[in-house]
């Protein structure tokens, strides 16, 4: 019958198994220092002790507990039985090093399991998201799972076609391809992507014959201290930032030409320069570009659908360089900061047709906004945008926006009551494309 030893037992268990046979299962727990592959050295008693294990039979539970590090074997644990797994506790480790264990693994919250060589015999049942796998030694594969945080910390290289993970994935050495030669990939991270100053992450490798895509969903931060990288003019390579939630993104070292996209939902801050060397840049959501950074799309086009944003305390400049077409869609936002005589501003470059909404909206962060004329807000047009159309969104704001040749000038007429510019902000929180898609505190 199913043994629970005490009650943070059973809230481990409740977290990886469902309630349909929690009844049927039963915990046996390592006697630590003894060799793991042997039924001996499992037992129903907390310290290992009592009676032991079938490895054949069912609903098995090899529980690994909370400070543990199963690292002890003398062959392989082959676990057959139908409903067993070995468990992870919470803040449990397991290094397999060079064993491949025939096991399916359930991991809790904040637990390791760490593999140096072929895990092909391997399955993972369940997987909490902090939960990490790791790869350490010259492992050069990755298996086609779902995981939850994963981090490759090899010496040797993997192409992998389809990678996802509901939490973090980091490359701490190594280099991991979003592809196989000569065979597209996608991988999927429902986490972070951090790549560490010995870590590649490249989008694929192929030969002329056989172009393919490498594509990378991420649906939190970039974290970039390696190398973020396309080395083939035959692969077709796209980084997406997905989901709903804002994220940060730090570029680092990158190179080749890739194509950047950004969800309709979704708010990213680029902390860096990005050079995407003839990829497009598609903005569905808000995209957020530090004071004196520049986004150059080369030959590549640049279409905002969303919101192109400064940071709200901004006093610099930030700069669209493309040679391609560069287009405010219809509905979308350019939202600048403005202070008492200071502002940033949007400085435009490259040979590329720019083309904005016939009444392309504007909103203007508050940093004490006082009536008067903000010179330049944006720069580089040869043309008269078509500024008469343009609409300020601010509900509190009043002003008009004038071309002099080659730069935007905006007057304000009307400033916010200082009593009331936090509900004017809120005000637009709940009907732009913008403020909805931020968080509260960024706009306070």
């Amino acid at each position: 019958m199913f043994k629970i030893s005490h009650p943070l037992r059973l809230a481990s268990l409740i977290a990886l198994t469902s309630t349909c046979w929690l009844s049927a299962q039963t915990s046996y727990y390592w006697k630590e220092g003894f060799n793991a592959n042997l039924p001996s050295s499992w037992g129903t008693n907390l310290d290992g002790t009592g009676a032991s294990p079938s490895f054949s039979a069912d609903d098995i539970l090899l529980t690994v507990q909370t400070g543990q590090d199963l690292n002890t074997f003398s062959n392989t644990i082959s676990l057959s039985g139908t409903g067993s797994y070995v468990v992870l506790e919470s803040g449990a480790t397991m290094t397999a090093s060079g064993y491949d264990h025939n096991i399916s693994l359930n991991m809790s919250s904040g637990s390791f399991y760490e593999v140096s060589s072929s895990y092909s015999n391997l399955t993972i049942n369940e997987a909490a998201t902090d939960s990490t796998f790791i790869i350490s030694g010259s492992l050069s594969s990755i298996r086609e799972y779902s995981y939850g945080s994963l981090d490759f910390n090899s010496t040797s290289n993997a192409n992998t076609q389809t990678l996802t993970t509901t939490g973090d994935f980091t490359i701490s050495q190594g280099k991991v391809r979003a592809s196989a030669y000569k065979a597209s990939g996608t991988h999927t991270i429902g986490g972070d992507i951090n790549i560490e100053s010995l870590g590649t992450y490249e989008f694929g490798t192929t030969s002329s014959d056989t172009p393919i895509n490498g594509t990378i969903n991420v649906a939190g931060d970039l974290n970039n201290s390696g190398v973020l990288d396309n080395r083939s003019a035959y692969v077709t390579a796209t980084l997406n930032f997905t989901g709903t939630e804002s994220a940060q993104a730090n570029w680092g070292t990158h190179s080749g030409t890739f194509s950047v996209g950004i969800d309709a939902n979704k708010s990213v801050t680029f902390n860096g320069s990005l050079t995407t060397e003839g990829g497009d840049l598609t903005v569905g959501g808000t995209l957020q570009i530090a004071d004196g950074q520049t986004v150059d799309t080369d030959a590549g086009d640049i279409l905002i659908d969303g919101t192109l944003a400064s940071a709200e305390d901004s006093t610099g400049v930030i700069t669209l360089d493309s040679d391609g077409d560069i287009t405010f869609s219809d509905g979308s936002v350019i939202s600048l900061a403005l202070g008492n005589g200071s502002h940033s501003s949007l400085n435009i470059t490259g040979s590329g047709t720019v083309t904005f909404d016939a009444d392309q909206s504007f909103f203007f962060f508050d940093n004490d906004i006082v009536a008067g004329t903000y010179e330049n807000i944006i720069t580089g047009l040869s043309l008269d945008p078509g500024v008469a159309g343009w609409t300020i969104v601010n509900s509190d704001l009043t002003g008009g926006f004038t071309f002099d040749g080659s730069n935007v000038d905006l007057s304000i007429s009307t400033i916010p009551e200082p009593a009331m510019a936090s509900l004017a902000i809120c005000g637009v929180v709940a009907g732009l494309s913008l403020v909805r898609r931020r968080r509260t505190r960024d706009l306070s």
